[in-house]
């Protein structure tokens, strides 16, 4: 017992005798910063925390200077407030920093072995990860491959700031950038928005109040999966710099609605994919589609381009065209882009053996895979493979369905569900608001379809929350493997079977 005491009581009067070598004599070898104490680091960490770090450190360089060090226990961390210090520091003097220390078994754990440039100790390893990084992803044409990304992101931030600020009242600034970041970034270097908004079977003047309600709560992504549909928003694209004037929360240009084009590539027109695109620009009077899919992946007998009537036999069975392959369908697909007439193209309803045999065959990736998915049917096989291979989900019925399906197919949705019931209560949100979450954190794009001012309202609001990974495990184990989309009621066969 008294040598157990001898040796922590000799701990603490050495550990004491740093802390106060610490104080006295701080290294002369690092910038300066706030008190420090062995292990536990800079002392004001006993009362503040890390996520405080932003006003921490404007404090601090306040009072030190540009450069200060801090100590996350043991480790000195150093920031540079200047811009001409840190290029000076880490370019011009980069030699200084060639022997960095080999980093300690845990860190090593998070650092993925010291495998990433941010981590690796300098000689081969990181030579080797600097050179992949400026000839891939800093290379000048990968950059400049992502500037129309950046500017559309960009001019969507400016808008909201902008818009808000002409109200005069407080800007919330951090809401409108979590809105720019909540986009998913596609392979081909442009971002889809995370939330959007499905307008298929809406008509007339509904979809016009509709769309111009949803642009003034900030929708910037509808899917239209009508030919009228689709027009009606083209032509409000076009007359929005006009209706400005009028509401300045309008104030949009075309291009930075994100818009899926008319029943992207019909079954009917596989044999004829430039021609369909061309008749629905020229519909559309545009001079490209954001995002162009193939709708099912199965060829039917052609019915005329544009034309998106489902040819039926005399026993009413939709007649499929066995003479056009997904591969030469899928090689026309990219011709629209080399041609400009796409931004990006993807598919719809593959499954994974499709996709995989599209990503064998193909030039250009699949951006996007749009398939039905919602907690009752969520396909997490599917969604992890598309993932994995840098291909988009979208999901095109997040909602189960609601009561268009159960109308039109006689499905269940899954918003009577009681454990999401339970879920929404919670985190006093609406049922539909944590199913659209779920989608979300599962990086998946969710378009809910709804023709309700208050619905459409509350579809968006689902940035300031967010599911527990427990709460998460619980609806994943709601999964039914319930289809609610059966166009075999139409077709007269079950081409999913």
């Amino acid at each position: 017992m008294q040598t157990w005491f001898i040796i922590l009581f000799s701990i603490s009067i050495a550990f004491l005798l740093k802390a106060f070598t610490n104080l006295l004599f701080p290294n002369k070898y690092l910038p300066p910063g706030p008190p420090t104490f062995p292990i536990i680091g800079n002392l004001l960490w006993l009362r503040r925390s890390t996520s405080q770090i932003e006003p921490i450190l404007r404090n601090l360089h306040a009072k030190f200077g540009s450069i200060v060090t801090l100590h996350f226990g043991s480790r000195p961390a150093i920031f540079v407030a200047d811009c001409s210090l840190a290029y000076k520091a880490l370019v011009q003097n980069g030699a200084v920093f060639s022997n960095r220390p080999p980093a300690p078994p845990t860190t090593k754990l998070f650092s993925s072995n010291q495998q990433n440039i941010t981590s690796s100790s300098y000689g081969p390893t990181w030579r080797l990860l600097r050179r992949n990084l400026n000839r891939e992803i800093l290379h000048p044409a990968r950059v400049r491959s992502y500037t129309r990304a950046r500017k559309w992101v960009l001019h969507i931030l400016l808008d909201r700031l902008k818009s808000e600020s002409k109200n005069g009242d407080p800007v919330r600034v951090m809401d409108h950038f979590q809105y720019g970041i909540m986009s998913i970034a596609l392979n081909d270097g442009f971002k889809i928005p995370i939330v959007g908004l499905g307008v298929w079977r809406m008509e007339g003047k509904e979809i016009r109040d509709l769309i111009i309600h949803a642009i003034k709560i900030g929708y910037r992504h509808f899917d239209c999966a009508g030919n009228f549909s689709f027009v009606l928003i083209t032509k409000m694209k076009q007359k929005l710099g006009r209706r400005s004037r009028k509401h300045s929360r309008l104030d949009l240009l075309r291009g930075r609605i994100f818009s899926s084009p008319p029943r992207l590539l019909w079954n009917s027109d596989h044999g004829h994919v430039v021609e369909a695109c061309r008749d629905s620009l020229k519909k559309l009077q545009l001079d490209y589609l954001d995002l162009y899919l193939v709708h099912f992946p199965l060829a039917t007998k052609h019915t005329g381009v544009g034309e998106t009537d489902s040819a039926l036999d005399e026993d009413g069975v939709l007649e499929i065209d066995t003479t056009i392959s997904l591969e030469t369908t899928w090689h026309n697909m990219e011709n629209l882009v080399s041609m400009g007439l796409v931004r990006s193209i993807g598919i719809s309803n593959y499954d994974i053996f499709l996709t995989r045999d599209c990503l064998a065959y193909a030039k250009l990736k699949p951006a996007v895979n749009q398939i039905e998915t919602h907690p009752y049917f969520q396909r997490d096989s599917l969604v992890k493979f598309c993932q994995k291979h840098g291909i988009c989900v979208t999901a095109h019925t997040p909602l189960g369905g609601a009561v268009a399906n159960t109308e039109w197919f006689g499905t269940v949705s899954c918003l009577g569900d009681p454990v999401l019931k339970g879920l929404a209560e919670k985190y006093k949100k609406t049922v539909a608001q944590i199913v659209l979450k779920w989608g979300m954190q599962r990086n998946t794009v969710v378009i809910p379809k709804s023709s309700k001012l208050e619905r459409l309202k509350g579809n968006f609001e689902v940035f300031d929350f967010e599911l527990s990974k427990e709460d998460m495990d619980v609806i994943k184990s709601l999964d039914r493997k319930y289809r609610t989309n059966q166009p075999a009621k139409f077709w007269g066969i079950d081409v999913y079977a």
